[in-house]
C-alpha cells in the first residue's frame, strides 16, 4: 500500500520545540479548574438547594458552591448556561497554595460581557484575564449585566485553556465537602422525655464540622423535638425526644449540612 502525498507531508512534519512543549503541557492539563461547578446551566451543574430562575438574595448560596453579593442577584437558569441580569456572583475557592502565581479566569460566553475579579479590591476585567493569586483562600466575583455564559475556570498560568470537563458524580462530591443534604429516618419505644437517636454520616467529609439544619420528614409522630448532636466534620447524631410513651418517630426528614466557607 502507497501512503498519500497528505500522509506522506504529515510523517515528514517538524515542530519547534516551543510548540511540543505548548502540547505536551496541554495533555498533562488534567485536574487544572479550581472552579468547582462551573458548568452552569440547569441541566448540567450541581443544584442541591434546588434553586430556580428568580432572585437569589444578598450572601445566600443558590447553585452549589456560587452566592450572591453587592445585593441580591437575579438570574435565569437556561439548560446549559445561565443569565446574570443584575448583581454578583462569587465563589470562593479553598485555600489553594498558589500565593503569586499566574492565573487566568476564563468562561463561555455566548451573549454580552461579563467582568470578573480576584479579591474585592481590584478593578473588573472582562473575560478572560490573567492575574496574580493573593494568599489563603481565593475570591473570584463575577458581574454578568445580562450576560450568558457559563463553563467558568480559574487555572494557573498565563493562558485560557480549554474547559475541563468533569463528571456529575465528581462535581458532586467536590460540592459535598462544603454543602449536603442527606436523608434521616428515627424511631423507637420510649418513655415520656426519652430519646431515640441515629447516627449520620455526610457523603464526604466537610471541610470544617458544618452548621446542621434539619428539615420535618413526612410522617412524624409522639415527638416533642428533633435535634442535632455531636457533630463533626464526618457527621453528626440526630435525636428525637418522646412526648409520650410508646412509639415515637420521624420518618424521611432532611438534614443540611453547610461548612461553606
Amino acid at each position: 500500500m502507497t501512503k498519500s502525498a497528505t500522509r506522506e507531508a504529515a510523517d515528514k512534519a517538524t515542530f519547534t520545540q516551543a510548540e511540543v512543549t505548548a502540547g505536551d503541557t496541554a495533555a498533562r492539563a488534567g485536574r487544572k479548574n479550581l472552579i468547582i461547578n462551573g458548568r452552569l446551566g440547569s441541566d448540567t451543574m450541581v443544584n442541591q438547594r434546588g434553586f430556580t430562575s428568580g432572585t437569589l438574595a444578598d450572601d445566600a448560596y443558590g447553585f452549589d458552591r456560587w452566592m450572591s453579593k453587592s445585593g441580591a442577584s437575579s438570574i435565569t437558569l437556561n439548560a446549559s448556561n445561565i443569565t446574570l441580569t443584575s448583581g454578583k456572583l462569587v465563589q470562593i475557592i479553598e485555600n489553594p497554595f498558589i500565593s503569586g502565581e499566574s492565573v487566568t479566569v476564563s468562561a463561555s460566553v455566548s451573549s454580552g460581557t461579563l467582568t470578573g475579579r480576584l479579591g474585592t479590591t481590584d478593578a473588573f476585567q472582562t473575560l478572560p484575564f490573567t492575574t496574580t493569586a493573593s494568599s489563603g483562600d481565593i475570591r473570584l466575583e463575577l458581574v454578568g449585566n445580562g450576560s450568558v455564559f457559563t463553563d467558568v475556570q480559574l487555572e494557573l498560568g498565563s493562558v485560557a485553556t480549554d474547559f475541563e470537563h468533569r463528571s456529575y458524580g465528581e462535581e458532586l462530591q467536590l460540592c459535598q465537602r462544603y454543602y449536603s443534604e442527606t436523608g434521616v429516618s428515627i424511631q423507637g419505644y420510649q418513655g415520656a422525655g426519652n430519646y431515640a437517636s441515629e447516627s449520620l454520616n455526610w457523603p464526604q467529609t466537610m471541610r470544617a464540622a458544618p452548621s446542621v439544619s434539619l428539615v420535618s420528614g413526612p410522617q412524624q409522630s409522639n415527638i416533642t423535638s428533633t435535634g442535632s448532636h455531636n457533630v463533626t466534620a464526618s457527621g453528626c447524631r440526630v435525636e428525637i425526644i418522646a412526648s409520650g410513651a410508646g412509639r415515637a418517630f420521624h420518618l424521611g426528614a432532611i438534614s443540611k449540612a453547610d461548612a461553606e466557607l
